[in-house]
């Protein structure tokens, strides 16, 4: 009988943490591949990564001495690429597109994309890399505060140019 309670308790036990670590072991997947990625973009440009951050299917991260920026994005297999130099940037903001959805009592504003939008010092193109996009992932993870670090990260590279 005891035998029979504890082989169902290590069976409910295992039905519980296998899919906790088949997740946290994707998670640590995405991490790795999201850093080498980073590190492939800052190899083609003769530098390194000194800092970033990985969430999600994206990765931003910079080298402080040399001030270049290196974002990559996977958007269902499909990769994204952005190499930025910030002694070419004049400034850095973070740009929301969002729409406004109607409940019977309220009315309320549901965040559709977020970016960090560049400023070219010079006439050449803005920039923009994309953290959020609904319809990739349902809820904001941290996105808006890697947003937020990062633009005052970027803010501060461009004041100290």
């Amino acid at each position: 009988m005891e035998s029979g309670v504890l082989s169902m308790t290590l069976l409910m036990a295992a039905a519980i943490v296998v899919p906790f670590t088949a997740i946290k072991l994707g998670i640590k997947k995405n991490e790795k591949k999201g850093f080498k990625k980073l590190k492939e973009i800052a190899l083609k440009n003769k530098d390194e990564i000194s800092d970033y951050d990985i969430q999600g299917n994206f990765a931003i991260g910079w080298n402080s001495k040399s001030k270049h920026l290196f974002y990559y994005r996977n958007t269902n297999g499909a990769e994204f690429f952005e190499d930025i130099d910030l002694k070419n940037m004049k400034d850095c903001t973070i740009t929301k597109q969002s729409k406004r959805s109607k409940s019977s009592k309220n009315t309320f504003e549901v965040l559709d994309k977020m970016a960090l939008s560049f400023t070219p010092s010079t006439h050449s193109a803005a920039k923009q890399i994309e953290l959020y996009d609904a319809d990739e992932s349902y809820q904001l993870t941290g996105e808006l505060e890697i947003a937020e670090k990062w633009q005052q990260i970027i803010c501060k590279a461009i004041e100290d140019k």
